[in-house]
């Protein structure tokens, strides 16, 4: 809208003038860099001269020795003027972090003093100023995510967890009762970044060490923790005969008490620890041979011959194995008992 009306000689007024347009919308992006300054110091110049300047040059990484070609400054430095006996570089060399893993190492400057009426020129030697840029490669090794070095009540019915590993070709998770010992969970290579351990002990002190092999080469980091109390059971024990029992029926049960996520269950009874002569029940599960899962197994039956049974046993003493089977690896407890006469 312009302005109306006449305006006499000599005369003012006031006109507005109302654009119409709606704002721009600009839009904005950033990019991080690292910049590398460098900067020269001029001692013992005569004064009464000017017109003096410093070249930085600047050698990447792969050029220890500044023979190479000059990478800031289009190839042929970056030129400053000498003020008050300082010069210093204003635009440097910027390295975009995108770029910055191929370009880690040491970085070298020369900076050149060009002289002047009254001095001589001057420059530094290569390498007098560096800047060492390093960049952290990817891990080679998993790191412990659950539990924590030093935790005091880890929760066993949790997994144990570790980070993963780019380009890793196989995890290894031992546990022990000492540092490097693998008596409690020995995992095999695993592909996965978590293991479930059963039957850690609660309440002492446990040694977890966990491999990593990434380009052929095994790597590991150690670890010590706790299971609180409650930690998963992994296999049976015989609630009865219960171990060192003396005067058993021999047409009694052998029982036990379930064990979570348990597969199959599976009895030996021997004249020697570890045997099976005696009594060899085979698989004990739904499906198996012995079917459905029964918490039990008859002293009387011998199950699977050559088993003799226990005829002819009378007051002697017999030794149980119990087999459990969790998360397709088998575990046994042991015990004794003594039959009646």
């Amino acid at each position: 809208m312009g302005c109306e009306g006449t305006l006499v000689n000599g005369g003012s007024a006031t006109c507005t003038i109302t654009n119409g347009d709606a704002k721009a919308r600009p839009t904005a992006a950033t990019i991080m860099s690292w910049v590398l300054h460098d900067s020269l110091a001029v001692s013992g110049a005569r004064p009464g001269a000017t017109g003096a300047t410093v070249t930085f040059k600047l050698y990447g990484p792969s050029d220890p020795t500044c023979a190479g070609p000059i990478i800031n400054g289009n190839g042929s430095g970056e030129v400053r003027p000498v003020q008050n006996g300082i010069a210093s570089t204003l635009a440097g060399f910027s390295l975009a972090q995108t770029l910055l893993p191929n370009g880690k190492g040491t970085f070298r400057w020369i900076a050149e003093y060009s002289g002047d009426q009254n001095n001589s020129a001057a420059a530094t030697k290569c390498g007098d100023e560096a800047h060492t840029i390093t960049v952290l490669d990817p891990a080679p090794f998993a790191v412990f995510i659950a539990p924590l070095d030093g935790t005091t009540s880890f929760d066993a019915w949790q997994p144990i967890q570790w980070t993963p590993v780019a380009n890793a070709q196989a995890y290894y998770l031992y546990v022990g009762a000492s540092r490097g010992a693998k008596d409690l969970v020995d995992s095999g290579e695993l592909q996965v970044t978590s293991y479930q351990a059963f039957g850690l002990p609660a309440g002492q002190v446990l040694y977890a060490r966990l491999w990593t092999k990434k380009s052929g080469v095994w790597r590991y980091t150690d670890i010590t923790f706790t299971a609180a109390t409650g930690a998963p059971v992994i296999k049976a024990t015989a609630t009865a005969p219960v171990n060192g029992a003396t005067g058993v029926d021999p047409t009694s049960l052998i029982q036990w008490a379930a064990v979570p996520n348990a597969a199959k269950y599976y009895v030996y009874v021997g004249s020697t620890p570890g045997a099976s002569d005696l009594i060899d029940s085979q698989e004990i599960c739904n499906g198996c041979v012995n079917s459905p899962m029964a918490l039990s197994w008859s002293l009387a039956n011998a199950g699977k011959a050559p088993a003799l049974g226990l005829g002819g046993k009378a007051g002697q003493t017999v030794y149980l194995r119990l087999w459990t089977m969790v998360g397709g690896i088998w575990r046994s407890t042991d015990s004794s008992f003594t039959l009646a006469p």
